[in-house]
């Protein structure tokens, strides 16, 4: 029987992938407020996205194939959101399809990551909740492009990006609607399949992930 090559053995750094993607989502969604309000935040809330993109590009890269195919689809976003900021005329629904196709699929490669195999470690919650946090992501351009498409689909008032960021994530948890809500048959019916996916989501996945996690197979899982 042939040895396996220790070369072959993911690098420590390489093992904790989605804790990458988990800290850049988590930053993003705390610091995309302040952002927005600020001076140059055409910029800032341009460079957040591109290191999230970064990270996501890292985070689903197990093979070249899927490397190449997340990377390319972050530069076209990257890109054309560069030229929008520096032209100062955004390519709205480019961008934010661009957005949709890149985050979908991450969560359909960082899910693969964390359904592969028995063994549940850090880095696998870790992936799952970087999941989570996506679906919210997607969910908000998704309504975004509705209401530039429709602007009568939500009540309230719907401004900019943390509008939709916010709307999409009181959606993902079920807490229900206050200032802001769906107001045409098209977005009640989005709305129906976010609130859906963020319940099952958190009552089978993360709460499988939890319960079968055990510290010592952050040793041992790649």
């Amino acid at each position: 029987m042939v040895p396996p090559d220790p070369s072959d053995k993911p690098s420590r750094q390489r093992r904790f992938r989605c804790a990458y993607l988990f800290a850049s989502l988590s930053a993003m969604l705390l610091l995309y407020p302040t952002a927005e309000s600020s001076s140059g935040a055409a910029v800032i809330l341009y460079l957040m996205s591109s290191v999230t993109l970064a990270a996501g590009v890292y985070a689903v890269a197990s093979t070249r194939r899927q490397g190449i195919a997340a990377a390319a689809l972050a530069l076209a976003q990257i890109v054309v959101a560069g030229i929008g900021v520096l032209r100062e005329s955004r390519f709205i629904y480019v961008e934010l399809s661009l957005f949709v196709a890149f985050y979908s699929y991450a969560i359909l490669r960082v899910l693969g990551y964390v359904l592969r195999g028995r063994k549940v470690s850090a880095d696998k919650i870790l992936g799952a909740l970087s999941v989570y946090l996506m679906l919210g992501l997607t969910w908000a351009w998704i309504y975004t492009m509705l209401a530039l498409d429709d602007p009568g689909a939500f009540r309230g008032s719907m401004e900019g990006p943390v509008d939709f960021i916010y709307f999409s994530f009181v959606t993902l948890t079920t807490l229900g609607y206050g200032d802001v809500a769906p107001a045409t048959a098209r977005a009640r019916s989005l709305c129906i399949v976010e609130a859906v996916m963020g319940v099952l989501f958190l009552a089978v996945l993360v709460s499988r992930l939890v319960a079968g996690y055990k510290p010592e197979d952050d040793e041992a899982d790649s």
